[in-house]
């Protein structure tokens, strides 16, 4: 059986290490490319944000996980652009903070 105590303090310390770098990031960098092709840096944190929060439901509400999971007949790209669009608009100090929620209602 993992230790989830350990996991979850592991994933915690690799989220602080991150809000580290981002904290201190200038606003018009949030759209700078990352090296995922067509995706900034504001959609790999969104990307993370929503996904701890998808992993939350999992766990505490399986049942809304479910409707969520089948939502437009499991259409991933598409679920995927609506995930991208929650981090448009918010500046950089929102993102830390909206991310530093999800991840931790997660841990």
């Amino acid at each position: 059986m993992p230790d989830m105590q350990a996991m979850a303090a592991d994933v915690q310390a690799e989220h602080d290490d991150l809000l580290a770098l981002l904290r201190d990031l200038p606003d018009d960098q949030w759209d700078a490319p990352t090296t995922a092709p067509g995706w900034s840096v504001r959609d790999q944190v969104t990307h993370v944000a929503v996904f701890d929060d998808v992993a939350r439901t999992a766990i505490e509400e399986p049942d809304a996980f479910v409707q969520l999971r089948d939502r437009q007949g499991g259409d991933v790209q598409r679920y995927v652009h609506e995930v991208n669009e929650r981090g448009r608009g918010l500046r950089g100090a929102e993102m830390v903070d909206w991310s530093a929620r999800e991840r931790a209602g997660l841990v």
